[in-house]
């Protein structure tokens, strides 16, 4: 979902160990820095899956909130659009 939105990983090492190690400890970029049109919400819902802690994400993909899956491609197709993060204009139905 992060690369989706993004373009990028949410974590990148020049090894196995290197990766490994920022997957089990970093915390990726927030999704704002590098896309800022994304909207809050999005960003959060992403951040939710991302957790290092199982009890803290969601269980599955139907866990996530009713229009997440539609507002990630809609974010995600819409890269030169002009949203802003207030508005959750690629969120809507």
């Amino acid at each position: 979902m992060y690369e989706l939105l993004t373009g990028t990983r949410p974590f990148r090492a020049g090894n196995l160990q290197k990766l490994l190690h920022q997957i089990v400890f970093a915390t990726p970029p927030p999704i704002h820095t590098l896309r800022p049109e994304i909207p809050e919400e999005l960003e959060n819902v992403t951040a939710m899956a991302l957790q290092k802690e199982p009890e803290k994400r969601y269980k599955t993909g139907l866990d996530l909130p009713p229009n997440s899956r539609a507002c990630i491609k809609n974010c995600a197709r819409n890269t030169t659009a002009s949203i802003s993060r207030n508005n959750s204009a690629c969120c809507a139905n």
